[in-house]
C-alpha cells in the first residue's frame, strides 16, 4: 500500500509517499518482495518476537533508517549491494525506512515520523 510519511525535522518537516509493509514474520526476505530499483519503503513490525531477521541481498544500494515504537530516530545504516554477497540485519526497532541510497535527505536533522495518510490494501509478508 502507498502512504504519505512525514518526516519531522530539526526545521520543518518533509512529505514523503512510500511503500508500506507489515512485517508478521521473525524473517523477512526482501529480495523476493521488493525491485532491485528501490523506492521509499516502510516497514512495520507486527510480530512478538523480539528481533527481526532482514534479508537485504541483491537489494540496491539504500539507506537504512530505523525508528523505535515512538517513531523517533534511532539509528541510520548504508547498505551498499553487493553482487553475489549474503547481507542480514537484525533490527528490533518495529519501524525500518529503507531510502534509495541517492536520497539527499539531511538525517542528522531527522527527529521523528509520523504516517499521515493512506491509500490501497495492507501487505503482508508471509
Amino acid at each position: 500500500m502507498k502512504t504519505n510519511v512525514k518526516i519531522h525535522l530539526n526545521d520543518g518537516e518533509i512529505e514523503m509517499k512510500c511503500d508500506v509493509m507489515q512485517m508478521h514474520n521473525p524473517f523477512v526476505n526482501l529480495k523476493e518482495t521488493l525491485p532491485n530499483t528501490l523506492d521509499a519503503v516502510l516497514l512495520e513490525k507486527k510480530h512478538s518476537n523480539l528481533q527481526t531477521q532482514i534479508d537485504l541481498t541483491d537489494l540496491a544500494a539504500c539507506w537504512i533508517v530505523l525508528f523505535d515504537e515512538n517513531m523517533e530516530l534511532v539509528s541510520v545504516k548504508p547498505h551498499t549491494y553487493k553482487s553475489k554477497a549474503q547481507y542480514q540485519v537484525f533490527i528490533s526497532e518495529p519501524y525500518m525506512l529503507l531510502l534509495p541510497i541517492n536520497n539527499k535527505l539531511a538525517f542528522e536533522q531527522i527527529l521523528s515520523i509520523s504516517v499521515v495518510g493512506e491509500e490501497g490494501g495492507d501487505c503482508e509478508f508471509l
